[in-house]
């Protein structure tokens, strides 16, 4: 694989490895289907045998009772045959996905190099599905809508999951708690394997808000039901939840100041965010920002002014356009490569050729032979200084050398 392939493996691995995650949960879920109904069939079919070996046919009761367990032993097997034909389907389109998106990685890894025209196609598609991802992300489901179906990115991005998770994190925010709980209850087998104390959280906000109404007989039989099995794991929280049915909302005290504060809905979304997103083997962040700041980092240098006032002096001193600043000296990206760290190179690169104009920019003589044929100047009487825009005859350039 070239350094490129290298490169792109890296930073795409997550968009495989969410249909690999979801076609792993869908084989134990049908695993623990098969296993679950098999104890129930098994002790059936014992019960059936058990009955036929003392039988009479004599005796319709015993007959009507074998009838009666011939007939759940059916039923129960056509809802598991009806079960697994669900979760087929949801097996096909698992691989659907997975080899689409399979495709889409081979394609680029397939580009001899970025020149390749379709290597420039690839990363459009690339760039449209990061930025559509970054929009469900940050909850313009509509408008991630619209892209995905407007540059046909069906099964490159997570739409229904990232909605999904998007919605339960909403309803925490709107101060409901039903549709966490559900999902709680769905993956309690891999909240569990990860260590999870979120339905815990949940169900403690519950109990708070349930005290916070004054309701403290309901809060009571709410804490002794869903609560206190916790107490091993939560000793300290589960005191202070106590304390809280004789200390008001308006207490002053600071552990249960912060306990009755509305931020903590805010806390518990952002907390079942971060879950979610560990669950489904999701990015924590926007594969946008973090391609991004590679970039930006790959260009970042020691002489780079992200300042908006250097940039206005630049740009009055000089007769250059701001499509002349480099990406990082932009205001609009100076920000988000302010904390970024510079490129680290290993090797030096030299131009070939190198030149100083009389205004001390040193270029690569060729490349501004190539500017003037650009820019229709006469290239082998006149160049063009490409950062400042100012002509100049090529007998006042005099040759530089690197030591």
């Amino acid at each position: 694989m070239s350094m490129l392939g290298n490169k792109i493996a890296v930073l795409e691995q997550s968009l495989v490895r969410v249909p690999v995650e979801k076609a792993r949960r869908l084989f134990k879920n049908v695993q623990r289907s098969i296993e679950r109904e098999n104890v129930h069939l098994k002790k059936q079919m014992e019960q059936l045998i058990a009955r036929g070996q003392v039988v009479k046919l004599s005796d319709s009761s015993e007959i009507s009772g074998a009838l009666e367990i011939l007939d759940s032993i059916i039923e129960r097997v056509t809802l598991l045959r009806e079960k697994l034909m669900v979760l087929r389907q949801d097996q096909v389109y698992i691989k659907e996905i997975l080899a689409k998106r399979s495709d889409h990685i081979v394609e680029a890894l397939n580009s001899l190099s970025t020149k390749d025209p379709n290597f420039a196609h690839w990363m459009s598609t690339r760039l449209n599905r990061l930025i559509a991802e970054y929009l469900l992300v940050r909850g313009y489901l509509d408008s991630a809508g619209k892209l995905v179906e407007d540059r046909n990115l069906n099964g490159l991005v997570d739409v229904s999951d990232i909605a999904f998770g998007k919605a339960i994190e909403y309803s925490l925010k709107q101060r409901r708690t039903a549709e966490c709980l559900n999902w709680c209850h769905e993956n309690k087998p891999s909240l569990k394997k990860i260590e999870s104390d979120l339905e815990f959280d949940v169900r403690l906000q519950q109990y708070i808000e349930l005290v916070r109404s004054g309701d403290r007989i309901e809060a009571m039989s709410y804490f002794r039901k869903h609560i206190a099995g916790a107490f091993s794991k939560n000793a300290d929280q589960i005191y202070h939840a106590l304390a809280l049915l004789a200390v008001g909302p308006d207490t002053t005290i600071p552990v249960y100041k912060e306990l009755y504060s509305e931020d903590r809905w805010d806390l518990l979304a952002q907390k079942f965010s971060t879950v979610f997103t560990t669950l489904n083997c999701m990015p924590p962040y926007p594969q946008l920002l973090v391609t991004l700041s590679a970039g930006l980092t790959a260009m970042k240098t020691a002489s780079c002014t992200p300042h908006e006032e250097m940039q206005i002096k630049l740009l009055r001193a000089s007769n250059f356009t701001r499509s002349a600043l480099c990406p990082i000296c932009y205001t609009e990206l100076s920000s988000a490569s302010e904390k970024l760290p510079y490129a680290h190179h290993t090797k030096p690169h030299v131009e070939p050729e190198l030149v100083l104009l009389p205004n001390g920019h040193v270029y690569s003589k060729p490349k501004l032979i190539e500017h003037a044929k650009t820019l229709r100047l006469d290239s082998d009487t006149t160049i063009c200084d490409p950062f400042t825009g100012q002509n100049f005859s090529i007998a006042s350039l005099k040759p530089v050398y690197a030591t």
